[in-house]
């Protein structure tokens, strides 16, 4: 018991003297991700285009990074698997990554950081993932401490979750949609986006690819232009081997909006709608210019809030919705938020 004890407190002085020696380091390299994450999400409101800054081809990490190309997983997971290893290699610099897992700081160094529990949890889940894949073989009582530390920080997000239910309270969409317009205008991008959440309220899956007739091989996300309703399919989204392809006719007021949208900005067959990537950070941009906090998971909470709230929606309405957002109506309770008691629905 002795020789226990002594070897955890060797294992703690050895983590705690590595940090003091890369602390200062580790900052830096945390401030300038920060720095540089800032700027590039400007650039990205601007040109709705995905950067990330490639790892240098001398870090000896370069080959985590470039493996994620190898996963067999969609091209939006491979985005933010990228994202994810990108973080942890400002984090870590040229220390090989297997060496800081095996040397029991990983922990460390992402517990002394300011990111999120969900950040650190979702960085932790893609480097498992990266080196399962690429079968590095962990020591056992090592990944049984990255496994126990995996599941307290989803414990410390399913307790913000909570937390945010029982707190945080959201305008209904009606409300925000007429936020939108106030600033932006019927004919805005923001404008579009905000009635087709309202209308199809999905994850980030927007990316549509307008053309004229549904094709043959459907392999992308996209809007049909009929001469009456437009049709959306979504054959590309998080839980799409659950629910398989989403096939929707818009309403006339969504379809008129989205013709108006195409001739005001000479958009042709086989472009795309908004452009080929997420507009999650787009969307927090203007929305943080009219005082809303949040991209398109606050309009799946509105959304769902808004219903739960409403006493003339029964719960097979809710079983409609949950199928309609494409998720169960377990996982739909997770979006549930506070009504602010001055917008509740009449």
């Amino acid at each position: 018991m002795e020789a226990l004890d002594k070897k955890r407190e060797q294992d703690r002085l050895r983590q705690k003297a590595y940090y003091d020696r890369k602390k200062e380091e580790v900052r830096a390299r945390q401030k300038a991700y920060y720095d540089g994450k800032k700027a590039t999400d400007l650039d990205t409101d601007l040109t709705n285009n995905e950067t990330i800054q490639a790892v240098s081809n001398d870090n000896v990490n370069k080959k985590y990074y470039d493996h994620i190309d190898k996963l067999d997983v969609k091209d939006i997971t491979k985005l933010r698997y990228r994202t994810d290893m990108k973080r942890i290699i400002d984090l870590i610099g040229n220390e090989d990554l297997l060496d800081v897992i095996n040397n029991k700081t990983l922990r460390t160094i992402l517990d002394k950081t300011e990111y999120s529990y969900n950040t650190k949890l979702t960085t932790l889940k893609t480097i498992l993932t990266t080196i399962n894949d690429m079968d590095i073989k962990l020591n056992k009582k090592i990944f049984d401490d990255l496994k126990k530390y995996m599941d307290l920080l989803t414990r410390e997000v399913n307790d913000e979750h909570k937390v945010k239910q029982e707190t945080i309270k959201v305008m209904t969409f009606k409300e925000y949609i007429d936020l939108v317009k106030s600033k932006y205008g019927e004919q805005s991008k923001m404008y579009l986006i905000a009635n087709l959440y309202s209308e199809l309220t999905l994850r980030d899956d927007f990316q549509l690819e307008i053309l004229d007739k549904v094709p043959k091989v459907l392999d992308h996300n996209y809007l049909i232009i009929n001469k009456q309703n437009c049709r959306i399919i979504i054959t590309k989204y998080k839980t799409e081997g659950v629910y398989g392809k989403i096939s929707v006719l818009a309403s006339k007021k969504l379809s008129n909006l989205i013709k108006q949208y195409i001739a005001t900005n000479n958009l042709q067959i086989g472009d795309y709608l908004l452009g080929n990537q997420e507009q999650s950070k787009y969307i927090n941009y203007h929305n943080e210019k009219i005082g809303v906090d949040g991209a398109v998971t606050l309009m799946r909470q509105m959304k769902i809030t808004e219903m739960l709230n409403d006493p003339k929606i029964s719960k097979e309405d809710m079983i409609t919705l949950a199928e309609k957002m494409k998720h169960s109506p377990i996982v739909q309770l997770t979006y549930l938020r506070q009504m602010k008691d001055d917008v509740k629905p009449e």
